[in-house]
């Protein structure tokens, strides 16, 4: 195992694992309950993002200070920015299923409470993509160092 010293990209990689643990284990655990009771297609989807998410953040974590395990983060690191999309077509598809406002609502209401919707797709949407911003940042911090102890080293499969 490398020096913690020489993983530049660990406090990235830990910190937004043990994020990812947290909130892809909830996920996980909240959509397989509803998954169970449901068999909903899209819920599924939803449960194999959370359980990727899952595993991310364990692997983040467990890979933090390991230099010999840069590659691997990198690459785990890239389908990552498929997360956020795919969450983005989920959402907006379950909210085009939903029955127009303007039956229930007079239409003042509706318009408003469609357009706070929109508008909070649009911030889950910039949001869902600094975990995976960060993440990447962590493993190209990790991966450059890696590459620069083999470069020393006389190691080039780094």
């Amino acid at each position: 195992m490398q020096n913690m010293q020489n993983a530049p990209g660990k406090g990235f990689l830990k910190v937004v694992g043990i994020l990812m643990i947290i909130g892809g284990g909830i996920g996980f655990l909240a959509n397989l309950v509803s998954f169970s009771t449901s068999g909903n297609a899209r819920l599924l989807i939803t449960l194999l993002l959370a359980a990727y998410e899952l595993f991310l953040g364990i692997m983040g974590v467990i890979n933090a200070d390991k230099l010999e395990k840069a590659r691997l983060m990198f690459a785990l690191a890239i389908p990552f920015f498929a997360l956020p999309v795919i969450s983005v077509i989920i959402n907006y598809t379950a909210l085009s299923s939903i029955p127009a406002f303007s039956d229930i609502l007079p239409g003042y209401m509706a318009d408003s409470i469609a357009s706070f919707i929109r508008v909070g797709l649009v911030i889950g949407a910039v949001l869902g993509f600094t975990y995976p911003i960060l993440y990447l940042v962590g493993a190209v911090k990790n991966r450059n160092a890696a590459r620069r102890l083999a470069d020393h080293s006389g190691m080039n499969d780094i």
